[in-house]
Protein backbone atom coordinates (compact mmCIF):
# COMPACT_ATOMS: atom_id res chain seq x y z
CA UNK A 1 0.00 0.00 0.00
CA UNK A 2 1.08 3.23 -0.80
CA UNK A 3 2.37 5.87 1.98
CA UNK A 4 -0.19 8.51 1.31
CA UNK A 5 -3.45 5.92 0.79
CA UNK A 6 -1.87 4.64 4.15
CA UNK A 7 -1.71 7.47 6.22
CA UNK A 8 -5.77 8.50 4.55
CA UNK A 9 -6.95 5.29 6.10
CA UNK A 10 -5.09 5.97 9.24
CA UNK A 11 -6.97 9.15 9.28
CA UNK A 12 -10.06 7.82 8.74
CA UNK A 13 -10.09 5.29 10.94
CA UNK A 14 -9.20 7.77 13.53
CA UNK A 15 -12.45 9.74 13.03
CA UNK A 16 -14.37 6.95 12.66
CA UNK A 17 -13.08 5.56 16.39
CA UNK A 18 -14.30 9.16 17.64
CA UNK A 19 -17.60 9.17 15.71
CA UNK A 20 -19.43 6.09 15.41
CA UNK A 21 -21.42 8.01 12.62
CA UNK A 22 -18.84 7.93 10.02
CA UNK A 23 -19.37 4.35 9.45
CA UNK A 24 -22.16 4.35 7.44
CA UNK A 25 -22.22 0.00 7.24
CA UNK A 26 -23.15 0.08 10.88
CA UNK A 27 -26.02 2.69 10.61
CA UNK A 28 -27.58 1.02 7.80
CA UNK A 29 -27.25 -2.59 8.86
CA UNK A 30 -27.84 -1.44 12.45
CA UNK A 31 -30.75 1.40 12.06
CA UNK A 32 -33.50 -0.70 13.75
CA UNK A 33 -31.81 -1.89 16.77
CA UNK A 34 -29.60 1.03 17.31
CA UNK A 35 -32.91 3.00 17.65
CA UNK A 36 -34.69 -0.18 19.63
CA UNK A 37 -32.23 -0.46 22.42
CA UNK A 38 -31.18 3.27 22.89
CA UNK A 39 -27.67 2.49 21.11
CA UNK A 40 -27.69 5.68 19.19
CA UNK A 41 -26.44 8.93 21.26
CA UNK A 42 -28.13 12.49 20.53
CA UNK A 43 -26.08 14.84 18.54
CA UNK A 44 -25.80 16.71 21.66
CA UNK A 45 -23.19 14.55 22.77
CA UNK A 46 -21.42 14.30 19.61
CA UNK A 47 -18.04 15.35 21.78
CA UNK A 48 -18.70 12.94 24.42
CA UNK A 49 -17.26 8.90 24.47
CA UNK A 50 -20.30 8.10 24.06
CA UNK A 51 -20.30 9.05 20.48
CA UNK A 52 -17.50 6.60 20.24
CA UNK A 53 -17.59 3.59 18.06
CA UNK A 54 -16.16 1.43 21.03
CA UNK A 55 -19.51 2.42 23.01
CA UNK A 56 -22.03 1.73 20.14
CA UNK A 57 -20.99 -1.49 19.70
CA UNK A 58 -20.50 -1.75 23.39
CA UNK A 59 -24.54 -0.72 23.42
CA UNK A 60 -25.25 -3.52 20.85
CA UNK A 61 -23.70 -6.24 22.23
CA UNK A 62 -25.49 -6.00 25.57
CA UNK A 63 -28.45 -5.84 23.84
CA UNK A 64 -27.39 -9.19 21.41
CA UNK A 65 -26.22 -10.76 24.85
CA UNK A 66 -29.80 -9.83 26.62
CA UNK A 67 -32.16 -10.38 23.96
CA UNK A 68 -30.91 -13.55 22.42
CA UNK A 69 -32.08 -13.63 18.75
CA UNK A 70 -33.65 -9.74 18.34
CA UNK A 71 -30.33 -8.94 16.55
CA UNK A 72 -31.06 -9.32 12.83
CA UNK A 73 -28.70 -11.15 10.98
CA UNK A 74 -27.44 -7.79 8.77
CA UNK A 75 -26.81 -6.20 12.14
CA UNK A 76 -25.10 -8.90 13.72
CA UNK A 77 -22.55 -9.41 10.25
CA UNK A 78 -22.06 -5.76 10.72
CA UNK A 79 -21.21 -5.73 14.47
CA UNK A 80 -18.56 -8.66 14.21
CA UNK A 81 -17.17 -6.54 10.97
CA UNK A 82 -16.44 -3.78 13.26
CA UNK A 83 -15.13 -6.03 15.77
CA UNK A 84 -12.63 -7.24 13.74
CA UNK A 85 -11.97 -3.85 12.55
CA UNK A 86 -11.10 -3.24 16.46
CA UNK A 87 -9.14 -5.46 16.22
CA UNK A 88 -6.83 -5.26 13.38
CA UNK A 89 -6.69 -1.05 13.39
CA UNK A 90 -5.98 0.52 16.87
CA UNK A 91 -7.10 4.04 15.67
CA UNK A 92 -10.51 2.67 15.95
CA UNK A 93 -10.35 3.04 19.44
CA UNK A 94 -9.34 7.11 20.55
CA UNK A 95 -8.84 5.32 23.97
CA UNK A 96 -5.76 3.42 22.80
CA UNK A 97 -4.19 6.23 20.58
CA UNK A 98 -4.36 8.86 24.16
CA UNK A 99 -3.37 6.73 26.61
CA UNK A 100 -0.61 4.05 24.54
CA UNK A 101 1.24 6.47 22.88
CA UNK A 102 4.47 6.19 24.69
CA UNK A 103 4.08 2.37 24.66
CA UNK A 104 3.60 2.25 21.23
CA UNK A 105 6.55 4.27 20.53
CA UNK A 106 8.65 2.38 23.57
CA UNK A 107 7.71 -1.13 22.65
CA UNK A 108 6.02 -1.44 18.99
CA UNK A 109 7.88 0.89 16.68
CA UNK A 110 11.18 0.77 17.14
CA UNK A 111 11.86 2.18 13.58
CA UNK A 112 8.90 4.95 14.12
CA UNK A 113 6.74 3.02 11.89
CA UNK A 114 3.35 1.15 13.29
CA UNK A 115 2.91 -2.25 12.72
CA UNK A 116 -0.34 -2.86 10.59
CA UNK A 117 -2.91 -5.48 10.28
CA UNK A 118 -3.63 -5.88 13.87
CA UNK A 119 0.32 -6.66 15.03
CA UNK A 120 0.73 -3.24 17.18
CA UNK A 121 -2.37 -4.18 19.52
CA UNK A 122 -1.08 -7.54 19.72
CA UNK A 123 2.31 -6.25 20.31
CA UNK A 124 0.65 -3.84 23.28
CA UNK A 125 -1.26 -7.24 24.60
CA UNK A 126 2.25 -9.12 24.94
CA UNK A 127 3.18 -6.40 27.39
CA UNK A 128 -0.28 -6.36 29.41
CA UNK A 129 1.02 -9.62 31.53
CA UNK A 130 4.97 -8.48 31.73
CA UNK A 131 6.35 -8.28 35.61
CA UNK A 132 9.42 -6.62 34.42
CA UNK A 133 9.09 -2.97 35.54
CA UNK A 134 10.70 -1.21 32.76
CA UNK A 135 8.17 -3.06 30.00
CA UNK A 136 5.17 -3.05 31.39
CA UNK A 137 2.15 -0.90 30.35
CA UNK A 138 0.93 2.15 32.45
CA UNK A 139 -2.91 1.39 33.95
CA UNK A 140 -4.68 3.93 31.63
CA UNK A 141 -3.41 2.17 28.21
CA UNK A 142 -4.32 -1.16 29.94
CA UNK A 143 -7.70 -0.07 30.55
CA UNK A 144 -8.19 1.18 27.16
CA UNK A 145 -7.02 -2.73 26.50
CA UNK A 146 -9.10 -3.75 28.36
CA UNK A 147 -12.00 -2.07 26.49
CA UNK A 148 -10.99 -3.23 23.17
CA UNK A 149 -10.92 -6.81 24.33
CA UNK A 150 -14.33 -6.49 25.32
CA UNK A 151 -15.71 -4.90 22.54
CA UNK A 152 -13.92 -7.41 20.07
CA UNK A 153 -15.45 -10.16 22.54
CA UNK A 154 -12.59 -12.69 20.98
CA UNK A 155 -13.88 -15.58 23.15
CA UNK A 156 -17.26 -15.84 21.42
CA UNK A 157 -15.72 -15.78 18.03
CA UNK A 158 -11.86 -16.16 17.30
CA UNK A 159 -12.21 -15.11 13.81
CA UNK A 160 -12.30 -11.12 14.94
CA UNK A 161 -8.55 -11.88 15.50
CA UNK A 162 -6.88 -12.25 11.91
CA UNK A 163 -3.37 -11.96 13.91
CA UNK A 164 -4.65 -15.41 16.58
CA UNK A 165 -6.38 -17.54 13.56
CA UNK A 166 -3.24 -16.05 11.00
CA UNK A 167 -1.08 -17.97 14.07
CA UNK A 168 -2.45 -20.61 15.51
CA UNK A 169 -4.47 -22.00 11.53
CA UNK A 170 -2.90 -25.15 11.23
CA UNK A 171 -4.56 -26.16 14.76
CA UNK A 172 -8.20 -23.91 14.28
CA UNK A 173 -8.50 -25.72 10.83
CA UNK A 174 -7.07 -29.19 12.18
CA UNK A 175 -8.26 -31.20 14.73
CA UNK A 176 -10.20 -28.20 16.46
CA UNK A 177 -12.29 -27.95 13.48
CA UNK A 178 -13.15 -31.54 14.49
CA UNK A 179 -12.97 -30.97 18.34
CA UNK A 180 -14.54 -27.41 18.68
CA UNK A 181 -18.50 -27.68 18.35
CA UNK A 182 -19.10 -23.85 17.93
CA UNK A 183 -16.50 -20.62 17.63
CA UNK A 184 -16.88 -20.39 21.19
CA UNK A 185 -15.29 -23.34 21.84
CA UNK A 186 -12.42 -22.84 19.51
CA UNK A 187 -10.32 -20.99 22.24
CA UNK A 188 -11.02 -24.08 24.61
CA UNK A 189 -9.95 -26.18 21.88
CA UNK A 190 -6.92 -24.65 20.99
CA UNK A 191 -5.82 -24.75 25.14
CA UNK A 192 -5.95 -28.31 25.15
CA UNK A 193 -2.94 -28.35 22.83
CA UNK A 194 -0.99 -26.04 25.03
CA UNK A 195 2.03 -27.91 25.61
CA UNK A 196 1.71 -30.41 23.40
CA UNK A 197 1.69 -29.52 19.28
CA UNK A 198 1.38 -26.19 19.52
CA UNK A 199 3.30 -23.67 17.60
CA UNK A 200 5.22 -21.24 19.60
CA UNK A 201 3.67 -17.90 17.74
CA UNK A 202 -0.05 -19.80 18.20
CA UNK A 203 1.08 -20.26 21.87
CA UNK A 204 2.02 -16.30 22.38
CA UNK A 205 -0.92 -14.93 20.51
CA UNK A 206 -3.54 -17.06 21.96
CA UNK A 207 -1.98 -16.43 25.99
CA UNK A 208 -2.70 -12.04 24.88
CA UNK A 209 -6.22 -13.49 24.52
CA UNK A 210 -6.57 -15.17 27.17
CA UNK A 211 -4.61 -13.13 29.81
CA UNK A 212 -7.73 -10.57 29.33
CA UNK A 213 -10.45 -13.18 29.47
CA UNK A 214 -9.45 -14.89 32.55
CA UNK A 215 -9.48 -11.73 34.46
CA UNK A 216 -12.77 -10.81 32.95
CA UNK A 217 -15.57 -13.76 33.41
CA UNK A 218 -17.93 -11.92 30.83
CA UNK A 219 -15.57 -12.85 28.21
CA UNK A 220 -15.46 -16.88 28.58
CA UNK A 221 -18.48 -17.50 26.83
CA UNK A 222 -18.68 -20.85 28.41
CA UNK A 223 -18.50 -19.71 31.67
CA UNK A 224 -20.98 -16.62 30.81
CA UNK A 225 -23.91 -18.97 29.46
CA UNK A 226 -23.75 -21.39 32.33
CA UNK A 227 -22.99 -19.11 35.37
CA UNK A 228 -25.01 -15.68 34.73
CA UNK A 229 -28.08 -16.65 36.56
CA UNK A 230 -25.43 -17.68 40.06
CA UNK A 231 -22.86 -14.86 39.55
CA UNK A 232 -25.65 -12.31 39.49
CA UNK A 233 -27.27 -14.02 42.70
CA UNK A 234 -23.97 -14.89 44.73
CA UNK A 235 -21.37 -13.10 43.58
CA UNK A 236 -22.85 -8.95 43.01
CA UNK A 237 -22.69 -9.36 39.02
CA UNK A 238 -24.42 -7.38 36.89
CA UNK A 239 -27.31 -8.15 35.25
CA UNK A 240 -25.92 -7.17 31.77
CA UNK A 241 -23.15 -8.51 29.95
CA UNK A 242 -21.68 -4.93 29.75
CA UNK A 243 -21.89 -2.21 32.58
CA UNK A 244 -21.31 1.44 31.42
CA UNK A 245 -18.34 2.95 32.57
CA UNK A 246 -20.33 5.68 34.39
CA UNK A 247 -22.32 2.96 35.92
CA UNK A 248 -19.58 1.60 37.55
CA UNK A 249 -19.14 2.13 41.36
CA UNK A 250 -15.70 0.35 43.09
CA UNK A 251 -12.95 -1.72 41.52
CA UNK A 252 -13.44 -3.54 38.33
CA UNK A 253 -15.88 -6.30 39.37
CA UNK A 254 -14.20 -8.71 36.95
CA UNK A 255 -11.84 -10.78 38.92
CA UNK A 256 -13.95 -10.42 42.30
CA UNK A 257 -16.97 -12.04 40.17
CA UNK A 258 -14.33 -14.69 38.91
CA UNK A 259 -13.26 -15.60 42.53
CA UNK A 260 -16.72 -15.09 44.22
CA UNK A 261 -17.31 -18.45 41.82
CA UNK A 262 -14.32 -20.15 42.34
CA UNK A 263 -15.14 -20.03 45.98
CA UNK A 264 -18.59 -21.18 45.89
CA UNK A 265 -18.35 -23.73 43.58
CA UNK A 266 -16.88 -25.60 46.48
CA UNK A 267 -19.03 -24.54 49.05
CA UNK A 268 -21.31 -27.66 49.79
CA UNK A 269 -23.60 -24.99 52.01
CA UNK A 270 -24.96 -22.54 48.92
CA UNK A 271 -23.74 -24.61 45.80
CA UNK A 272 -23.27 -23.23 41.99
CA UNK A 273 -25.45 -24.90 39.65
CA UNK A 274 -24.14 -28.15 38.23
CA UNK A 275 -24.06 -26.96 34.66
CA UNK A 276 -22.19 -23.73 36.56
CA UNK A 277 -19.55 -25.12 38.97
CA UNK A 278 -18.90 -27.79 35.92
CA UNK A 279 -17.76 -24.66 33.89
CA UNK A 280 -16.09 -22.85 36.64
CA UNK A 281 -14.16 -26.15 37.41
CA UNK A 282 -13.58 -26.81 33.62
CA UNK A 283 -12.23 -22.86 33.73
CA UNK A 284 -9.46 -23.65 36.56
CA UNK A 285 -7.93 -26.39 35.18
CA UNK A 286 -7.60 -25.40 31.50
CA UNK A 287 -6.09 -21.67 33.37
CA UNK A 288 -3.83 -23.66 35.66
CA UNK A 289 -1.54 -24.43 32.55
CA UNK A 290 -0.04 -20.76 33.16
CA UNK A 291 0.59 -18.24 35.92
CA UNK A 292 -0.51 -15.29 34.22
CA UNK A 293 -4.19 -16.68 33.32
CA UNK A 294 -4.39 -17.22 37.65
CA UNK A 295 -4.92 -13.73 38.53
CA UNK A 296 -5.61 -13.95 42.20
CA UNK A 297 -2.19 -15.66 41.89
CA UNK A 298 -0.10 -13.44 39.52
CA UNK A 299 -0.65 -10.34 42.04
CA UNK A 300 -0.83 -12.19 45.08
CA UNK A 301 2.90 -13.55 44.02
CA UNK A 302 4.19 -10.83 41.52
CA UNK A 303 7.65 -10.17 42.91
CA UNK A 304 8.14 -13.84 43.48
CA UNK A 305 7.52 -15.08 40.19
CA UNK A 306 9.50 -12.10 38.93
CA UNK A 307 12.75 -13.78 40.26
CA UNK A 308 12.05 -16.89 40.68
CA UNK A 309 9.98 -18.06 37.18
CA UNK A 310 10.78 -17.88 33.90
CA UNK A 311 9.34 -14.46 32.38
CA UNK A 312 8.69 -16.83 29.23
CA UNK A 313 5.67 -17.94 31.19
CA UNK A 314 6.29 -21.48 31.92
CA UNK A 315 3.56 -24.20 33.32
CA UNK A 316 1.86 -22.76 36.46
CA UNK A 317 2.54 -26.32 38.40
CA UNK A 318 6.42 -25.86 37.56
CA UNK A 319 6.95 -22.34 38.90
CA UNK A 320 4.59 -22.65 41.55
CA UNK A 321 6.47 -25.59 43.18
CA UNK A 322 9.88 -23.93 42.29
CA UNK A 323 8.99 -21.13 44.60
CA UNK A 324 7.36 -23.51 46.91
CA UNK A 325 10.58 -25.81 47.75
CA UNK A 326 12.40 -22.61 47.91
CA UNK A 327 10.86 -20.77 50.76
CA UNK A 328 9.81 -24.02 52.50
CA UNK A 329 12.97 -26.70 51.78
Amino acid sequence: MEPECSKLLAERANMMGQNYRLSHPLLSGCATELKEFSCAPSALFSGSPNFHLSWVLLCLENAAYANPGKMSEKCQHEVISHRKMMMSEFRLSPEVVLTCGREIDLFCSPKGDIEAEGRTLHCLLSHAQERNENQKLGPQCMQALQTVMKVADVGSNYKVDEVLYASCKTLIDGPCAMDAQSEANTLSCLMKHMDFDMPKDCEQRLLEVQYFISRDWTLDPELYSACHEDAVSKCSASANWHQQLNQQQGPDPGPMVLACLYRAAYNDQNPLKPECAASVRHALRTRAARVNLMPDIESSCREALSEYCSNDVKPMQVCILKIFFFFFF
